[in-house]
This record gives structure tokens, C-alpha cells and sequence, in this order.
């Protein structure tokens, strides 16, 4: 499947629409405009532009914080960043040392459990916290690393070309829908139209029903979201 670029996508509406048998209320600007500010945005929630990024720790830690750490401005826009989904630290380690213990074959129960909680809590491995717009804060705080990367779920570029070919029939359904919901809006007003010919009936049940399929939308993401291999889970022992 090709790219999805403004040209193609209002291409792809317009046969659904059947822009060469109507006249439409709004322009292929105009509907861009309504997909950048509202598809976008619901579509981004479910289907992220991810992409991976390394940083040296030294030069991204927030002044005066121990394990906090700010994504720079220059590699991401802070307002396209929805998420934080993984990050992986680099030769983590951490400032305490691992007590030496004896190696026998008799060892005392107490101190055997001992040695199971330290190595426990040295050798966890590393947690975070995203704090909006882009601050990670990372756990233990007491670890040391020099290098991490960090995957981060971004909303999607304005022009579309992000997002992902078998992801492109979900984001034109929604458009779709979105597009048919400001048409309805705009044409209840006026149901029919009164002309010197007759009355001109405005297709509204064509367009009426644009709120319910947009939360079936939702709803059906949601459900797939939930079941997704992908979807970040917390393993309990």
C-alpha cells in the first residue's frame, strides 16, 4: 500500500463522498483541517508514530535531579509526545556494592535470604515514570548508566505519511466518519431546501448517524488495545 499523503487521503474520501456527484459544504482544506485537529488526535491514542531515540544520560539530566531526565526540544516536540512506552538502560548499575559472602556449601538461612533480597533490589531492572511534556524519571534512583534509549509514542505528522500501511484503512474510516459529522451538523439546519423546482431533500440520513459510528470506532480499538500482544502488561511472580 502507497504512502498516505493530504493529495491521497481527500482522493480516497472523495470516492466514498462522491465528490464528482455532490457539492460538498466544506473544502478539501477545510476537511484536512477537521482530520489534523480531531482523527489525529483519537487515531494517535490507539495507533502511536513510535520511534526510538538514544541519550546520554549526563546531557539530558534535569539540573538539580537525581533520575530525572528531559527528552531535548531539538530531537522531539514536546507537544507531539503522547507517552513514554519502554526504555533500556545501558550497562545499568547500581552505587551499592553486592556484599561479598563466602562460598560453601553450608550457609546460614538467614543470611542466604539476605543475599536474595540485596541481589533482588541490585539487579531490578529498570522502572520509569513519564512526567508531561518530557521528563523521565527513572528507578531505581540509585542506579548508574551512562547511555539509554527511550521508545516514545508520538501523534502522528500532520501530512499523515507516519502512519503505517496496514494502519491506513482504520485512519480513512475515522476520517471519514469525522468528515460526515461536520456535513451532518452543517446540513441539520437546514433539513430540505425550497427552490422554484422543488424541494431538495439533503441526504441527511446519509450523515445522521456519524456520532454512534465514531464511538463504535472507539469502542471496537479499544477492545482490540486490550487484547493486543503489544500492549505493555505487568507480569505479578
Amino acid at each position: 500500500m502507497a504512502i498516505l499523503t493530504p493529495t491521497r487521503l481527500i482522493k480516497l474520501l472523495g470516492n466514498e463522498l462522491a465528490f464528482s456527484h455532490n457539492v460538498l459544504e466544506i473544502t478539501a482544506e477545510y476537511m484536512l483541517n477537521i482530520i489534523r485537529d480531531k482523527t489525529l488526535e483519537t487515531f494517535s491514542s490507539f495507533y502511536p508514530h513510535i520511534v526510538r531515540i538514544n541519550l546520554a544520560a549526563d546531557k539530558v539530566k534535569v539540573p538539580g535531579s537525581q533520575n530525572k531526565y528531559r527528552i531535548p526540544r531539538e530531537m522531539i516536540n514536546p507537544n507531539q509526545i503522547r507517552q513514554i512506552i519502554n526504555i533500556y538502560c545501558d550497562n545499568l548499575n547500581s552505587t551499592y556494592n553486592t556484599p561479598f559472602l563466602g562460598q560453601n556449601y553450608f550457609v546460614n538461612i538467614f543470611e542466604e535470604q539476605m543475599r536474595i533480597n540485596t541481589l533482588s533490589a541490585i539487579l531490578l531492572k529498570e522502572t520509569f515514570r513519564f512526567h508531561p511534556p518530557n521528563i523521565i524519571e527513572i528507578f531505581p534512583a540509585y542506579a548508574y548508566f551512562k547511555n539509554f534509549t527511550v521508545d516514545v509514542a508520538l501523534t502522528h505528522h500532520p501530512n499523515f505519511f507516519t502512519i503505517r500501511p496496514q494502519h491506513q484503512q482504520n485512519f480513512i474510516e475515522l476520517a471519514l466518519i469525522d468528515i460526515k459529522k461536520t456535513i451532518w451538523t452543517i446540513r441539520s439546519i437546514y433539513p430540505n431546501l425550497a427552490t422554484a423546482f422543488g424541494n431538495i431533500e439533503m441526504d441527511l440520513d446519509n450523515y445522521s448517524n456519524a456520532d454512534d459510528k465514531r464511538q463504535e470506532w472507539i469502542e471496537r480499538h479499544t477492545k482490540y488495545f486490550a487484547k493486543s500482544v503489544l500492549r505493555k502488561r505487568i507480569w505479578v511472580g
